[in-house]
């Protein structure tokens, strides 16, 4: 698999912003956050998947964006979620990896 660096900074400002919306996220998740964003960078050099490749931003503009429906209680378990024209997929694997640990299913 093709993986590039995430900085600190990622999981710092990805844990930031969803405490400040109430949003918990188990240690797991995190690190499929990680991973998940690492795969987006690396095949970014390849095709332009995104245009926002800071991990800051990343962290903010992919993964808390598509997290903040969960805050709301918008979402439930039997919701189900499409993802249509998101770029990377960033939406609905942020989406997909939270729904499963908020509801015991990671």
């Amino acid at each position: 698999m093709f993986y590039m660096n995430i900085s600190g900074e990622f999981r710092k400002c990805l844990l930031a912003a969803c405490d400040s919306l109430g949003i918990i996220l188990e240690p797991g998740e995190i690190e499929k956050y990680e991973q998940f964003a690492s795969m987006v960078k690396a095949w970014n050099l390849r095709a332009n998947l995104t245009a926002i490749t800071d991990d800051r931003e990343m962290a903010i503009k992919h993964f808390v964006d598509s997290l903040i429906c969960c805050a709301t209680g918008y979402i439930t378990e039997t919701d189900s979620i499409i993802d249509v024209g998101t770029g990377a997929g960033c939406y609905t694997a942020s989406l997909s990896y939270h729904v499963r640990y908020a509801f015991g299913f990671g």
